[in-house]
Formats: structure tokens, C-alpha cells, sequence
């Protein structure tokens, strides 16, 4: 069987241990929440979709380190 290449690419403007972006499904349900949670305004769709995708990538990063923790804790002797 022939060899496979996977190139990732990382935007300069993102961390580079977000390699785990989150959908657009999922931005949009919680830029959505954040949207009602705030009372429905108008022309802020940008700012809900930002802080729901950085609110996402944060939250991955917690469970990454979380799921480390354990994983580590749990071979330990």
C-alpha cells in the first residue's frame, strides 16, 4: 500500500496547540446561545460567532488536559 500525507496547516492567528477545531455546527449553536442569552441584538453576529468559537477552543483545551490528567494518574504505580 502507498504512504499517505497528512499536511495540517495553523493559522498565525490561532494557538498552535489548536489543531482541534471546533465544527461549524457547533459555533453556530452556541454563537446562537450566546446571541439569545444576550437579549437577541442586532449586527453582533461576528462578536457571537468569535467568542463562541474562542469559548469552544478553550473548553477542548480543558478537556485535552483533563483526559491527560487522568490518563497519566491512572498508569502511575
Amino acid at each position: 500500500m502507498g504512504e499517505t500525507s497528512v499536511i495540517i496547516e495553523i493559522s498565525m492567528d490561532q494557538p498552535a496547540h489548536n489543531l482541534h477545531e471546533p465544527s461549524d455546527e457547533e459555533i453556530a449553536l452556541s454563537a446562537y446561545r450566546l446571541w439569545l442569552q444576550e437579549g437577541c441584538p442586532h449586527g453582533r453576529d461576528r462578536e457571537h460567532w468569535l467568542k463562541a468559537r474562542n469559548q469552544l477552543i478553550e473548553d477542548k483545551a480543558v478537556e485535552e488536559k483533563t483526559r491527560k490528567a487522568k490518563t497519566s494518574r491512572s498508569s502511575s504505580p
